[in-house]
């Protein structure tokens, strides 16, 4: 019995780039929070199943040095947790956009992003079923 060995990647076509998007999926993106993250996320017409982007606020950490270091993070949880989800969404044949976004005001722990990050996902999975 082989084991096909699942690939952890966030290509090129997986980042969302697109202004337009960005902004509409502010103004009517569906939003899931856990704390210290948020994911904004709304269905598009896409040729990747899943797109998504990361964001920390400059008010919040000044420090290009702490954004980065945070955004790493955040993409690094994202890469290792999103395979589920995007089986889920080409078998439905949905294309899902949508953005990270680190809500804490100060960096207590590390671990906590990919937890939280986890139960966002949960619960993305249960409104994908509900589409």
């Amino acid at each position: 019995m082989t084991q096909i060995q699942q690939r952890y990647t966030y290509g090129k076509n997986q980042k969302l780039k697109s202004t337009k998007v960005i902004d509409l999926l502010f103004k009517e993106g569906k939003s899931l929070q856990q704390y210290p993250v948020r994911f904004i996320w709304m269905k598009v017409d896409s040729e990747s199943s899943l797109q998504a982007s990361v964001a920390v606020s400059k008010r919040l950490f000044a420090k290009a040095v702490d954004r980065n270091n945070l955004k790493r993070h955040l993409r690094e949880a994202w890469r290792l947790q999103k395979n589920d989800i995007e089986k889920e969404l080409l078998k439905r044949e949905i294309s899902i956009a949508g953005m990270i976004v680190f809500t804490g005001k100060i960096i207590k722990d590390y671990q906590l992003i990919p937890a939280s990050l986890e139960k966002i996902l949960l619960k993305l999975r249960q409104q994908i079923e509900e589409l």
